[in-house]
């Protein structure tokens, strides 16, 4: 994918950034760099989710009959299990809901662009 030195700019605008028009042009030779290595990723993965019967195909669905067996589901013998509704929830792996330290008002509108009466204030986006 091109990535141009104007599209760069156009998101240096949005996150509030600013570049000079040469680190511009290297910045989109970067983002083209990073988004061609994540479509080889891409492609690798892609490649390893079709093949029928490779090692990762086959420790997923041993994985999957572990699992439903380990609940005391059965087979269907066609590597399916039955649906017998929403699995519980494991209240035990959750933490207390306790409450800690917080910041003060200050502390949290001081890097803001405006603030009113310790509020955010944003453009209004509702007419």
């Amino acid at each position: 994918m091109h990535v141009t030195a104007e599209q760069i700019k156009r998101l240096a605008k949005l996150a509030k950034l600013g570049f000079d028009d040469d680190r511009l042009a290297e910045l989109a030779k970067e983002m083209e760099s990073i988004i061609a290595f994540a479509d080889e990723i891409k492609t690798a993965l892609d490649g390893f989710e079709t093949q029928e019967g490779s090692d990762m195909t086959a420790r997923a669905e041993a994985d999957k009959i572990a699992c439903a067996e380990a609940e005391g589901e059965e087979s269907d013998g066609q590597g399916g299990f039955p649906i017998s509704g929403v699995p519980p929830v494991q209240y035990d792996l959750l933490r207390d809901d306790v409450a800690g330290e917080s910041l003060s008002a200050e502390e949290v509108t001081s890097n803001s662009a405006q603030t009113e009466n310790g509020y955010f204030k944003v453009r209004r986006v509702v007419r």
